[in-house]
């Protein structure tokens, strides 16, 4: 599965990410770790893949770290509705988009991640 994600992640030029959700001992989804990014993700928020993956948002130091960013991919999370939006990052915007995959009705809490591609806006 490994070699079929960093397949896809890699076929592209623009940034992409899957998330986990990270959830509090009540079950409540309250952050998100990187599991999975490319190069263009890596380019796009100005990080080595080091200081990326594995990493969570809750831990700052780039545009994805924004509380306004982490409440929208939370309402992804708890409505499995797809979000589109942009954000300000570092001069410049980047559109993103969010959905959520996972088998959700065999492990509805236990298998939350988010996939994320995005890119630079162009003017």
């Amino acid at each position: 599965m490994n070699n079929l994600i960093d397949a896809i992640f890699a076929a592209t030029d623009e940034g992409i990410l899957s998330l986990a959700a990270i959830r509090d001992t009540t079950g409540q989804p309250v952050d998100f770790q990187i599991v999975h990014l490319n190069q263009g993700a890596c380019r796009l928020l100005k990080r080595p893949a080091d200081q990326l993956q594995w990493h969570r948002l809750a831990t700052g130091g780039h545009s994805l770290c924004q509380p306004e960013v982490a409440a929208r991919l939370l309402r992804v999370i708890r409505s499995g509705n797809r979000d589109q939006f942009e954000i300000g990052s570092g001069g410049r915007d980047l559109r993103l988009s969010a959905t959520r995959f996972g088998d959700l009705q065999r492990f509805p809490l236990e298998w939350d991640h988010l996939v994320i591609p995005f890119e630079r806006e162009t003017l």
